[in-house]
């Protein structure tokens, strides 16, 4: 088993608590309030949707562990507690384009239909969290925070 997170019984208090336990609930709060805020019909979705999405989702994850891998090969280290398995998953969670793809999408599409099909594109790509999720119960990982 990879462990991600150390926790410290010295370090344990009422606050952590707190934001351990509501952790989940304001995580769904922000995902709401991203989706609500990215102005998207979702009657717009078309072939680009999906072109989108699989940009984010095969590109981050093949780019990033395949640029990992060679930084490796060139003499690089990984940080601790980090090994190959923990890379593809963090490369999976990479690819939710929530933030910047969204923001791409803003800008590079005049047209509302393609404007609408490529937001839902990125924000199909909130998905990859169960994905992730997955990935990292097959491999045994355990959460960093």
């Amino acid at each position: 088993d990879v462990h991600l997170r150390s926790e410290s019984k010295a370090n344990h208090n009422a606050l952590d608590d707190f934001e351990h336990n509501f952790e989940m609930f304001v995580s769904l709060g922000l995902f709401l309030f991203a989706i609500a805020n990215a102005g998207v019909a979702c009657s717009h979705i078309n072939n680009l949707s999906l072109v989108i999405f699989l940009s984010l989702f095969i590109g981050k994850t093949i780019g990033i562990t395949a640029f990992s891998m060679l930084a490796h090969s060139l003499g690089f280290k990984l940080p601790d507690h980090v090994n190959f398995r923990s890379v593809i998953v963090i490369s999976l969670v990479a690819g939710i384009g929530l933030t910047v793809a969204l923001f791409i999408a803003e800008v590079a599409y005049a047209d509302p239909i393609l404007n609408g099909a490529s937001k839902m594109g990125a924000l199909f790509s909130s998905f990859m969290a169960i994905i992730a999720i997955l990935m990292a119960r097959i491999f045994r990982i355990k959460r960093m925070l």
